[in-house]
């Protein structure tokens, strides 16, 4: 049977499937405006929960063993002291590190306004490039407001990390005691097809992220570490603190990676004296990173979280919006457990296939 278009308008079918379209879009704005609100709300107590399931997939194998050699209240009493002494450690470390950076502030500033004025003077006076520099040099002073700021702010994040580690400790203290008794609950809660179903997600969300999380630990101390020693060798200040600073960027796709190897190479570049030596600290820097990206992450990693790069700068973008520097440092493991339920629920799983890199 024929439906002429200028007589009675589009089919019935085709009608009834343009509205499931619009209702489907509909629901999905719906659902992600929801999420966006929520994720803002409750920022406060979603950012140290998720640091403690994150953080909770590098310290379970280790409790795993210590629970078969000292019993479960032991074990669990150690990791928690050990995750909160490390945590207020890097915080205590960050700290000092910027307390130290601030005192390095005054001579800085002299030697960067020095080399700012050679380079304006270097220019041409008619140059375009050269007034901007002048009219930025005016306006910013030798650019100090800038800097003070991202101090400030690097301050902040610090001071927020350490406040943040007591609560990330409770939240670990539950979450081991309820690691073992949630597999029985899961069995009553959901019995027959169903529990297959969402305990065959647990495990791939588990494994990925105990993959991902071991290996980027891996990976990211293999990195400090060459870097950390080059940083001694010259004698460049706040070794420690850069060191740290690409252990924690090398978790944060390309921003984190640029940032780590850029700070110190700025600094070296300001502080040291000599005509080579600070070259030489940029040279060594980039070729750390060019052997850990092209060599190291591959072979110890491979494809651990299977995201495609558009992906995940995305998920940078909207971590970062949403929660900042932690949301950044959160948004791979996060974005590839969604991913993992995505391909594991029948209806989204050619969502979840599309999003992935596999």
């Amino acid at each position: 049977m024929s439906y002429p278009l200028d007589e009675i308008g589009e089919p019935p079918a085709e009608k009834s499937d343009n509205l499931k379209t619009l209702w489907t879009i509909a629901l999905w704005v719906v659902i992600l405006s929801g999420l966006w609100y929520l994720l803002n709300a409750l920022e406060s107590v979603l950012k140290p929960f998720f640091l403690a399931v994150l953080l909770g997939y590098v310290i379970l194998p280790v409790y795993g063993k210590l629970r078969k050699l000292t019993g479960r209240i032991p074990a669990m009493i150690l990791m928690v002291v050990g995750s909160l002494v490390l945590l207020i450690l890097l915080g205590t470390v960050f700290s000092a590190s910027i307390l130290d950076l601030k005192q390095e502030m005054s001579n800085l500033f002299g030697v960067l306004e020095t080399k700012w004025k050679n380079l304006i003077h270097s220019l041409a006076e008619d140059s375009n490039t050269a007034k901007y520099l002048k009219h930025f040099f005016e306006e910013d002073g030798d650019g100090t407001l800038f800097l003070k700021s991202q101090i400030n702010q690097l301050a902040s994040v610090t001071a927020s990390m350490i406040s943040s580690g007591l609560i990330v400790g409770l939240y670990l203290t539950f979450m081991l005691l309820e690691a073992g008794r949630f597999p029985k609950r899961l069995e009553r809660a959901f019995p027959g097809a169903l529990q297959d179903q969402i305990a065959g997600t647990i495990r791939s969300i588990n494994k990925a992220m105990s993959d991902y999380f071991g290996g980027k630990v891996l990976s990211s101390a293999v990195l400090a570490a060459p870097i950390w020693l080059v940083l001694m060798f010259f004698n460049v200040k706040l070794a420690t603190f850069f060191a740290l600073v690409n252990f924690l960027g090398n978790f944060i796709p390309y921003i984190g990676t640029g940032v780590g190897c850029g700070l110190p190479i700025i600094f070296a570049l300001l502080t040291l004296e000599g005509s080579w030596q600070p070259w030489a600290v940029a040279g060594c820097l980039i070729c750390i990173h060019l052997v850990c990206a092209l060599f190291v992450e591959p072979m110890i990693l491979g494809k651990a979280v299977g995201m495609s790069p558009l992906l995940l700068l995305l998920a940078l973008a909207f971590w970062g919006t949403c929660w900042g520097f932690m949301g950044m440092l959160l948004a791979v493991p996060l974005t590839a457990m969604l991913l993992i339920i995505l391909r594991n629920i029948s209806a989204t799983r050619s969502l979840g296939m599309l999003l992935s890199d596999e």
